[in-house]
C-alpha cells in the first residue's frame, strides 16, 4: 500500500479568524516523520502484509472488520469488552487528528493509515493463519488455535487500553485550542506530531512479536516497555 506524499505543515497564528502559516516559529515537518513512522512500521511487516494493509476512515470501520473476523465469531461476549477498548482508543485518536487540523492541513491519508494499522495489528492478534504472517502459526502449532487467538487479542487489547490511558484526552485539547490555535505553543506543536511515531512504534512492536518466536509470553512486556518509552 502506498502512503500519502508527506506534506509541509507550518506552524500556524490566527488572523482574522483564520489560521495562517507563522513563519517564525520552527517546527518539524509532519510529511517527514509521519512517512518515517510509516516507512518504519512497513519495514517490519511483510510484502504480503503490506499488500493486505488499507486504510480505515473511522474507528467505526475497523471494529465492523473485527467483528467480521471468522475467528472470533463464536467468543462474541468475550470479545464485545475488547471492542470497547478499541473503541475508546480509537476515538480518543480521532480528536488526536482534530487537534491537528487546527494547526496543521495534515493530509487525512495519514489519519486513515493510522485506523488501517490499526486494524492490521488487531487482525495479526486475532487470525490463526494470514498468508505472510510469518511465524504466528507455527508459535502456536499444537495449541487451540481458537482459543488461543481470542486469549492473544484480549491481551492485545488490554494493552490499547493501557496506551490510551496514558494518552492526553484530546478532547480537552480540542476544546482549548479550537478557538485559540494561536495559544498553542511551539514545544506542544512539536509534541502532537510526534504522537503518530509513537503510536506507530507499538504498531512495529506487535509486528516484530511475530517476526521473533517468542510468541505471547514475551507480548506484554515487549510491546508495553516499547511503547511507553515514547512518552
Amino acid at each position: 500500500m502506498a502512503g500519502p506524499n508527506p506534506g509541509h505543515c507550518a506552524t500556524c497564528r490566527h488572523d482574522g479568524g483564520a489560521i495562517m502559516p507563522d513563519p517564525t516559529v520552527a517546527t518539524p515537518n509532519a510529511g517527514t516523520l509521519f512517512g518515517q513512522a510509516r516507512d518504519s512500521f512497513f519495514m517490519s511487516i511483510s510484502s504480503a502484509e503490506r499488500q493486505n494493509l488499507s486504510g480505515c476512515s473511522t474507528i467505526d470501520e475497523v471494529l465492523s472488520r473485527i467483528e467480521n473476523l471468522s475467528s472470533l465469531s463464536k467468543a462474541k461476549k468475550r470479545i464485545l469488552p475488547c471492542l470497547e477498548k478499541v473503541k475508546s482508543f480509537g476515538d480518543n485518536l480521532s480528536t488526536y487528528f482534530k487537534v491537528l487540523e487546527i494547526f496543521c492541513a495534515s493530509n487525512p491519508e495519514w489519519a486513515n493509515l493510522a485506523l488501517g494499522s490499526l486494524f492490521l495489528v488487531l487482525q495479526v492478534g486475532a487470525t490463526p493463519y494470514l498468508p505472510g504472517l510469518r511465524n504466528q502459526y507455527r508459535i502456536l502449532t499444537g495449541r487451540k488455535l481458537s482459543s488461543n487467538f481470542v486469549n492473544f487479542f484480549e491481551r492485545l487489547c488490554d494493552t490499547i487500553e493501557e496506551i490510551s490511558a496514558r494518552m492526553p484526552r484530546y478532547q480537552e485539547l480540542y476544546d482549548t485550542f479550537a478557538s485559540s490555535p494561536g495559544a498553542i505553543s511551539p514545544a506542544l506543536r512539536t509534541s502532537m506530531l510526534r504522537v503518530y511515531g509513537h503510536i506507530f512504534d507499538f504498531y512495529t512492536a506487535v509486528a516484530r512479536v511475530f517476526s521473533k518466536q517468542c510468541g505471547s509470553t514475551c507480548f506484554r512486556t515487549y510491546i508495553t516497555v516499547t511503547f511507553h518509552s515514547g512518552f
